[in-house]
């Protein structure tokens, strides 16, 4: 729940509440009927987060997290838990590795849709400032008007 409160809260800030809650229901239904074909019961709503972590991966894919004590970007700690899901298919236990698989797979795709409309776009000449040109063009234009 710490990592929902965490990357939820900020992908809300990006999104809103109602594109946030329509990605939060439909990665956890998405990855529940993934998991209904490999485990007779799952409980939880990691499926859920993971497809939130999926989301705000696509779009702030350089955003700075700590994953296993060490600072990486987004972009880094997504591939890192999915090898860890990945590896955890193969050495079964209680966790409901396919839940997750699925959940951040359905993130990622969802991320791919919604980055257009909120990915942060940098001015290429950003803190550039005016030209001695474009500054004497601006004052012979505005304020030599008498």
């Amino acid at each position: 729940m710490f990592a929902l409160a965490l990357f939820g809260s900020v992908l809300e800030s990006i999104v809103g509440w109602r594109n946030f809650l329509i990605v939060f229901f439909s990665a956890g239904f998405f990855s529940g009927i993934v998991s209904v074909f490999f485990y007779s019961s799952v409980v939880g709503a990691s499926g859920a987060i993971f497809g939130v972590l999926g989301v705000l991966g696509m779009i702030r894919p350089k955003m700075a997290v700590w994953a296993m004590g060490v600072s990486m970007p987004m972009v880094a700690a997504i591939v890192l838990w999915t090898a860890i899901d990945l590896v955890g298919t193969f050495y079964p236990d209680q966790t409901a590795h396919f839940g997750h698989l699925s959940g951040i797979a359905f993130g990622l795709i969802a991320g791919l849709v919604l980055r257009k409309k909120y990915k942060i776009v940098k001015k290429k000449d950003e803190g550039k400032g005016l030209t001695k040109e474009e500054l004497d063009e601006w004052e012979e234009k505005y304020m030599n008007k008498r």
